[in-house]
């Protein structure tokens, strides 16, 4: 889970005095801790090593600028807050940046200390509201992808109990037909086959049984599902 306040910050700036500058001032601070690193090439292996609530990022960068560290980031999907630092009075550059997930853009000549923890603040403070959401639109997606599921069995279960109650109550039926016609019928056969018909009999009446067996456990197994899901609809720390 983020913090709730920035603490970790990536520096990325090749000008060695500014660097130095800024790294020195906010460590003051005893609010930050700052990693700081002069290329892209080594902001990329400081991404893959550690994570950071924030990232300064030089748009100039020897190798790999910062649109390629961006772009980078973007595609790998970390998801640290970037305020990208520029000392280029070059208008496109903010657009860029926020179109491959910037949060902020800072010129270098207009930057002072105070406005930089400010932005620092504010963009971290956008990042955790994001973060918020999106866990809370993931929590929605599975409890309707949940209500779904439960529906679908809710549905498959009523069906399959309406289907083993038809089959359990024709096959009751069966059996008593059975009965009345073996009686009517035994009446009509002759001595000689008694025998052979009163077990063609016996075994239709336990092939029936059986199958109305099958039905029964069908039908108490769809009862028993019916009950599990009422439980796991009135649970509420059911996920």
């Amino acid at each position: 889970m983020p913090n709730p306040r920035p603490n970790k910050i990536l520096l990325v700036e090749d000008e060695d005095t500014l660097r130095l500058s800024l790294e020195i001032k906010l460590n003051m601070t005893n609010q930050y801790h700052v990693t700081s690193c002069a290329s892209g090439e080594d902001a990329i292996e400081r991404l893959q090593a550690d994570t950071y609530d924030v990232v300064l990022l030089d748009y100039r960068l020897p190798g790999l600028t910062g649109l390629d560290v961006l772009r980078w980031m973007q595609e790998q999907k970390v998801s640290a807050p970037v305020i990208v630092l520029s000392g280029m009075e070059d208008d496109s550059i903010p657009l860029d940046a926020m179109r491959l997930g910037a949060y902020d853009y800072i010129r270098k000549a207009h930057m002072d200390y105070e406005g930089l923890t400010l932005a620092i603040e504010s963009v971290y403070e956008r990042y955790l509201y994001r973060v918020a959401l999106s866990n809370r639109e993931k929590e929605e997606l599975v409890e309707r992808q949940r209500a779904q599921e439960l529906e679908t069995l809710r549905t498959f279960q009523n069906s399959v109990t309406s289907i083993g109650q038809f089959a359990e109550n024709g096959l009751t039926g069966l059996t008593r037909k059975l009965e009345v016609h073996r009686a009517a019928l035994a009446s009509l056969i002759g001595p000689e086959n008694q025998q052979r018909f009163q077990k063609i009999f016996q075994e239709l009446t336990q092939d029936v049984e059986l199958v109305s067996s099958g039905v029964k456990s069908m039908v108490d197994l769809s009862t028993f599902v019916a009950k599990k899901l009422s439980g796991i609809e009135k649970s509420p720390d059911t996920p």
